[in-house]
């Protein structure tokens, strides 16, 4: 593949080459412009970021496949050096993209143990992503999750074991850069043992330095010394081991330059987390002062750099205004050195090289169809969540059921909307039709509750798929009160339940009674449909909880 092809020696000198070339005839502002990789927006936006600030590149969020190429075709055409395009395509491009392939999430891959579907689940997001015009995936989590309440890790986690955390995302990351993308670890130095949104708040990960060497940054040597990807996202946490007063990571000269960059040899680029998240916005007081902090610390990528319009609005071009114009000033008053630009600059030009970017970035649509979303692909995540589903308990000997039983459906969510993470979560009752389904509310009101009551009496097994995300303060781990009460209720009218979890798994530790637990881990199409088709089949359950619910 591409980035292996760039490895020989000739590819390599040439790289070096036009990146040094390149670098020579930028000006100081141009250098900052590469800096930035902001939110893709509109393409009046993006058009003025490109050809007023000279950005980087930019990081895309929910879209269709056909209109996000002919944009990034466009503003490749319209830039004067090559854009580097990135995604949090951690579930795949399906994740984001409509008709790309919707992968389960890293805690069903924690689930099916096999680094071998890691590594596939790698190629597809790497292939689909370079068909889409996506160079720099930010994936995979090294976070170990060993926090039940973490909302904001969670099921992205491959598991709360360090060891398997490592063994699957190296396997990951050879999957995407063996395939013609770039891989980024992230959220360093680990963002699994919080129980707070660093979207919203500033956090901290407590804890003394061998505590955090055994578990939070076991995973990132691991994987730095065995194979080392081309990037890596630091956290907007406070690693109280490494800094005295509270100071974000992606902020901290201590833990990038000092503990990444000095200790871990790590010389990849650096991203930071979103530059929009409230944590990293209310510590440095205005964005471009975070901004400027993230270089002095020795961040490279400057991720969603967000300021404010005029009427109040998050913006893109307000943050990459004012973060060029803070570390302009840094630069003039001695501050920052250029060279420290130039190091982060270079780094830059040489993911792009090593890309191809610099003999090419236009991609095909016509390709596309042949891609993203192909039924090979589709069969493979179908694949990986059939041996993620994990048994937890079936007593009675429910399971497998029996064809022709009359089955009951009850969908919950503490999610409003479509789902627990965003996502349809209307495949897995019609995958059971005919059976008679129905959903109940966040807070389910008393028709609800006695429509469930007359389903449980009316079938002989009732089916409950649960979609579960933990939020911040919830102790139950994703199940309210409400519905556990309820549940409780319809066990007393029938004992046949089968209840499984499209989202957290911690949820099923206080669901005990019920004789059939099962978790998905996600609501991905793969998982629902894989699911459905278990509850039939006479095949083994192979997954495993890669966290304990007790």
């Amino acid at each position: 593949m591409l980035l292996l092809a760039n490895l020989l020696p000739g590819a390599a000198r040439a790289r070096n080459s036009w990146v040094e070339q390149t670098l020579a005839k930028l000006s100081l502002e141009a250098k900052i412009g590469q800096l930035m990789m902001p939110m893709l927006e509109s393409s009046e936006q993006a058009d003025e970021l490109v050809r007023r600030y000279g950005v980087g590149g930019f990081i895309i969020f929910r879209t269709a496949a056909q209109p996000l190429v002919r944009q990034l075709n466009r503003l490749q055409a319209l830039s004067r050096l090559p854009l580097l395009v990135s995604a949090d395509f951690e579930r795949g491009a399906g994740a984001y993209i409509d008709g790309a392939t919707d992968l389960p999430i890293a805690m069903a891959l924690g689930a099916a143990n096999d680094p071998q579907l890691a590594y596939q689940a790698g190629t597809i997001t790497a292939l689909e992503a370079r068909a889409l015009g996506v160079h720099v995936i930010f994936a995979p989590v090294l976070d170990i999750n060993n926090n039940p309440h973490n909302p904001i890790i969670n099921v992205r986690s491959f598991g709360e074991s360090p060891d398997l955390v490592s063994r699957l995302a190296a396997a990951y990351i050879a999957g995407i850069e063996e395939h013609g993308a770039l891989a980024t670890i992230k959220h360093f130095p680990g963002h699994g043992n919080v129980s707070i949104d660093t979207h919203r708040e500033f956090g901290a990960v407590r804890g003394r330095l061998r505590e955090l060497e055994q578990v939070e940054l076991k995973p990132y040597r691991q994987v730095l010394a065995a194979r080392a990807p081309h990037g890596l996202m630091a956290a907007h946490l406070w690693v109280e081991a490494i800094d005295s007063k509270p100071v974000p990571a992606s902020l901290s000269r201590r833990v990038i330059g000092e503990l990444l960059r000095r200790d871990l040899r790590f010389s990849g680029l650096v991203y930071t987390d979103s530059l929009g998240m409230q944590s990293v916005l209310d510590f440095a007081g205005d964005p471009g002062r975070a901004q400027r902090m993230a270089i002095e610390a020795g961040c490279d990528v400057l991720v969603t750099p967000t300021g404010r319009d005029a009427k109040g609005d998050p913006s893109p071009l307000a943050g990459v205004a004012a973060g060029m114009q803070a570390i302009l000033q840094a630069v003039r008053r001695g501050q920052i050195r250029e060279s420290r630009l130039d190091a982060s600059v270079r780094r830059i030009l040489a993911a792009k090289a090593l890309l191809g970017l610099d003999r090419g970035a236009q991609v095909d649509p016509a390709a596309l169809a042949s891609i993203v979303g192909t039924p090979a692909h589709q069969r493979t995540a179908q694949q990986i969540a059939r041996r993620a589903l994990t048994l937890v308990q079936n007593r009675g000997g429910l399971l497998p059921l029996a064809a022709g039983q009359r089955l009951g459906v009850l969908t919950l969510t503490n999610f409003p909307g479509t789902g627990a993470f965003g996502r349809d979560s209307a495949e897995f009752a019609p995958a059971l039709q005919p059976a008679r389904s129905l959903a109940w509310s966040v807070q389910p009101e008393a028709a609800e509750l006695e429509a469930a009551r007359t389903l449980a009496r009316d079938c002989e097994v009732l089916v409950v798929a649960a979609y579960l995300k933990v939020f911040v303060g919830d102790n139950s781990a994703g199940l309210l009160e409400a519905h556990r009460t309820a549940l409780q209720q319809l066990l007393q009218i029938n004992p046949r339940i089968v209840f499984i979890s499209f989202g957290s798994p911690y949820a099923l530790a206080a669901l005990r009674e019920l004789p059939v637990l099962i978790c998905a881990y996600d609501n991905s199409k793969a998982s629902q449909t894989a699911a459905a088709a278990a509850l039939f089949s006479s095949a083994a359950w192979t997954g495993h909880l890669p966290v304990a619910i007790s």
